[in-house]
């Protein structure tokens, strides 16, 4: 999956956003990738069985697939994750996103319901408007949240907009109902 998602990231599926390079950080990966599967299976096995008085002392294990982690980073510019602004962060990860809905799409035939949790935070307006446009092209019905309303005024007319309010959803009179109920 890590290396298709790359695959595709790199041809661009992701528009606007900055293409990002993934990788799995996982020594049972790493292994996988250089060796037979049995010869993994058995030093996993030898791992697991030398590690076990250590593992059961400490409440944790030492060596799994719960102990992999995830790199991303600029694939353009090498530029890690990490060492990354928070906007050149959220475009990373908004690229790996779309990137990943339109390899589901590609797989089911249709792509992925999204919730994206105030995803125009720290983008500038460009990119703001660049994500409006991705999610618009989308094939799927996208949920988004935000606490400043004016951000989302660029989807008036195309999106429903709704206000929390009494414990419900309402609304909201800033976004007339659109005529198509398709982003």
């Amino acid at each position: 999956l890590v290396a298709r998602l790359n695959g595709a990231l790199a041809a661009g599926v992701a528009g606007a956003f900055p293409a990002a390079t993934l990788s799995l950080l996982c020594p049972i990966a790493e292994r996988l990738a250089a060796g037979p599967a049995l010869a993994v299976e058995d030093w996993l096995r030898d791992t697991l069985a030398a590690n076990r008085a250590r593992d059961a002392a400490a409440g944790t294990g030492g060596v799994g697939a719960h102990r992999a982690d995830m790199a991303l980073a600029d694939a353009a510019t090498g530029l890690g994750a990490a060492q990354a602004s928070t906007g050149q962060q959220k475009a990373l990860l908004i690229g790996v996103i779309l990137g990943h809905a339109a390899l589901l799409a590609e797989a089911r035939g249709f792509a992925p319901l999204l919730l994206l949790d105030e995803p125009a935070v720290h983008l500038d307006p460009g990119r703001r408007a660049a994500l409006f446009a991705a999610l618009a092209r989308l094939p799927a019905q996208v949920f988004l949240t935000g606490t400043d309303s004016d951000t989302f005024l660029p989807l008036r007319g195309v999106a429903e907009g709704l206000r929390t309010g009494h414990g419900t959803l309402l609304p909201d009179p800033d976004f007339p109902q659109p005529q198509d109920h398709q982003m």
